[in-house]
């Protein structure tokens, strides 16, 4: 059963609109006499749509209820409903996000028919909002207050930081952001910022004209594929001083610059940031530029590690459990008390990512259908105490390919200060492929340079 709100500063309007409705309508039909009234109402349960009059305490009072609630509740519907014939004024509802304008003279026979419309538009958002949240798992209060957070701001063009340590999925939570703006048809940029050496990353970002740089080939920038869409610069704290300039202009001016141009592009994007530090300390250092952060601190969405999150373990096993068992073609069904008991202990220092990989051997070893704690023969074979730094390291990784190679790639880096070419000169590979290893292992390649 759905909620309507009718508002209407005079009694004989709110009781025929009334009864128009609950003739032909089986939903809960509530009315308020002002604009004031009516937000009063909306801040103590929600309404799926609220039909407003035009002119009310104020000339003007429809509209700036429509704005407020637009502004407020993005997903209600608002139908402005009249006794002004004015074009002027039904292209400024539609402008400000309303529904339908229907003229009291003309329209009132079909008020109801809007209704429904209206009420089907907001079961579909509903039902396409719920799968685009559906991939964030979690019963904790932390996740369903950041799944409310997402869903305010959202909709609004507003620039977001989204703070978490490695492996809490705050890539996820920007595409979940972008899936459910007025963005959502554009394109979604990645740029992981590490990837990127100080000389590259603006050529990058903002692209570069031929013949500028040696060797170096035209290219269009990061900014201008996302237009009319959502870019999402991960790990924000990597980029150069100088690219934090421009992106900060690209923000407040919304137009960038190709490296060797001297024309402006205006540009058409959301800017999402990711950042695993804490941004403050960084700009005490005078490694992050101060402006930029007010900038985009200004809505930050902070996920917690996994550890402050207990609730969600079992959750999120039984998550992956079904994915791998969907890519692995096995048929695992569930897995014993003494399992979750033995998850939810552990420390999960990786985060979900940690817990993800974690659920792949574990169903690939499982004889029945039935995880047990024994399936779990990576994390029970980490030493509890004792041992060698480097016996340690190994112990936290699990015996997977995939792991043995970031642990590799991971030892060289560290072993030649975190310098790339030493690095893919040892281990054979191209500067793309460690790149792309990089950022697929999650490796810190600031924390390893930080220590030479």
């Amino acid at each position: 059963m759905a909620s309507l709100l009718i508002v209407d500063d005079r009694k004989t309007n709110l009781d025929v609109l009334k009864h128009l409705l609950s003739k032909q309508n089986k939903h809960t039909i509530l009315t308020a006499a002002s604009a004031n009234g009516a937000l009063k109402i909306m801040e103590c349960q929600p309404v799926d749509v609220v039909i407003t009059d035009l002119i009310m305490e104020s000339a003007d009072a429809g509209i700036l209820l429509l704005s407020k609630i637009k502004r407020r509740y993005p997903a209600t519907e608002v139908i402005v409903i009249t006794g002004l014939d004015d074009d002027r004024l039904a292209e400024q509802a539609k402008k400000e996000g309303a529904y339908e304008f229907l003229l009291i003279s003309y329209d009132l026979p079909k008020l109801p028919f809007t209704v429904e419309n209206a009420l089907k538009k907001r079961l579909l958002e509903k039902k396409y909002i719920a799968e685009c949240l559906d991939p964030i798992v979690g019963k904790s209060k932390a996740i369903q207050e950041l799944k409310s957070r997402i869903l305010k701001y959202a909709p609004r063009d507003c620039t977001i930081l989204i703070s978490g340590e490695t492996g809490v999925g705050k890539q996820l939570f920007a595409e979940t952001i972008h899936k459910l703006s007025k963005r959502s048809d554009g394109p979604f940029q990645e740029v992981y910022c590490p990837a990127l050496p100080n000389e590259l990353i603006e050529y990058e970002l903002f692209g570069i004209l031929p013949n500028c740089v040696p060797q170096v080939k035209e290219r269009t920038g990061m900014f201008e594929y996302a237009q009319g869409g959502t870019i999402f610069l991960d790990q924000i704290e990597s980029a150069s001083l100088s690219a934090q300039s421009k992106i900060l202009k690209a923000i407040e001016e919304k137009r960038i610059k190709r490296i060797g141009d001297n024309q402006w592009k205006n540009i058409d994007v959301r800017i999402i940031a990711a950042t695993n530090e804490d941004l403050e300390p960084l700009c005490e250092k005078k490694l992050f530029r101060q402006d930029l952060y007010h900038r985009l601190k200004g809505v930050t969405l902070s996920i917690p590690p996994l550890r402050e999150r207990k609730d969600d373990i079992e959750l999120l096993a039984n998550h992956f459990l079904r994915i791998h068992n969907r890519n692995e073609a096995t048929h695992v069904k569930s897995m014993s008390k003494q399992a979750i008991v033995f998850l939810v202990q552990q420390d999960w220092r990786g985060n979900v990512r940690d817990l993800r990989n974690e659920m792949w051997p574990a169903v690939i070893n499982c004889d029945g259908d039935e995880l047990t704690v024994k399936d779990f023969t990576a994390l029970n074979s980490k030493p509890s105490n004792g041992g060698s730094a480097l016996e340690k390291e190994i112990g936290a990784h699990t015996e997977t390919l995939h792991e043995w190679n970031a642990l590799i790639i991971e030892i060289v880096l560290t072993k030649h200060n975190g310098s790339i070419i030493k690095t893919c000169t040892e281990l054979d590979i191209n500067r793309g492929v460690l790149y792309g290893l990089i950022k697929k292992y999650d490796i810190d390649l600031k924390r390893i340079r930080a220590k030479k």
